[in-house]
């Protein structure tokens, strides 16, 4: 697999530091069907991909107000990837990536593909178990948020 398509707050910085590549947060469209070919990225669960948007931008712990205020645009920020997973894999209206490795399972899935132990750099806000911080009003928020995600990947809401 020659391309890898970063998502942000996926394990992509991880990714380029085992690979030694330069991964840029560049969505599918941006290449040619011929370089997609032999392309693959990391997904990750929506709700533990909010999270850790929310803390990396904010760089504040998360509590459950906090997101909802984020998520609904009452807390201001200059510059966060909170484009869904699917706008950055899709090209012509279809997931043009074929290997889709996923956050939840990486460390498996690339020793299997790459051969290579992961380390888990830039971990903020990733919290093995993040669900605490959710209810039902904030769940709502992140799947009308990310609902694209959730049907095209299987997430269950």
């Amino acid at each position: 697999m020659k391309l890898f398509i970063h998502i942000p707050k996926t394990g992509g910085t991880s990714v380029s530091e085992v690979l030694k590549i330069q991964a840029e947060h560049t969505k599918a469209k941006e290449y040619s069907n011929e370089e997609l070919e032999d392309s693959w990225s990391i997904i990750r669960n929506p709700y533990n991909r909010a999270v850790s948007i929310f803390t990396e931008v904010t760089g504040v712990t998360p509590t459950t107000e906090l997101l909802k205020k984020f998520w609904l645009g009452k807390i201001k920020y200059s510059k966060a990837p909170i484009e869904s997973m699917t706008e950055y894999l899709t090209k012509e209206g279809k997931i043009s990536v074929p290997l889709l490795l996923t956050f939840e399972n990486l460390n498996e899935e690339f020793q299997e593909k790459f051969g290579k132990t992961l380390p888990h750099l830039n971990k903020g806000g990733c919290l093995a178990n993040y669900s605490h911080l959710y209810d039902d009003e904030l769940r709502e928020i992140i799947v009308k948020r990310f609902k694209i995600d959730f049907i095209t990947f299987n997430y269950q809401e």
